[in-house]
């Protein structure tokens, strides 16, 4: 496994996932949550002071719901950009290995390796279905 991370770093592939595609914390969706959550937050003190009793508790409830909501899609779109990211950088470094094994072997191995493959990915997927 370590051989397989620093081959790839030798083809230029990242292998942390705090790298080059982690967006920076102050990035413009995160700045587009904060303003959200201030404005959210201030409409819960206006309503503290300005509406009576059981009208304050709906408008704080409601306005709660919506940061919850908001907060987790922004969180929930990080992870799952994340999760592509190193996706992506996973489905680089097989690509590198195979064009290297691909360099390897002569022109008749790689026809039957590739006809292989080929009927063990529709055979997965043959299967899967079912």
């Amino acid at each position: 496994m370590a051989s397989d991370t620093a081959a790839a770093q030798e083809q230029g592939v990242p292998h942390n996932r705090a790298d080059e595609d982690s967006p920076p914390i102050w990035s413009p969706g995160f700045v587009i949550v904060v303003i959200g959550v201030a404005a959210i937050l201030l409409v819960v003190a206006i309503a503290a002071f300005a509406v009576d009793g059981s009208d304050r508790a709906s408008v704080i409830a409601g306005s709660l719901s919506v940061l919850g909501t908001i907060v987790g899609a922004f969180f929930g779109h990080r992870a799952g950009s994340e999760g592509k990211a190193e996706a992506e950088r996973e489905r680089q470094a097989l690509s590198f290995k195979v064009e290297e094994l691909n360099s390897h072997l002569s022109p008749e191995q790689v026809s039957a390796a590739m006809d292989t493959a080929e009927q063990r990915f529709r055979d997965t997927v043959t299967r899967r279905r079912a």
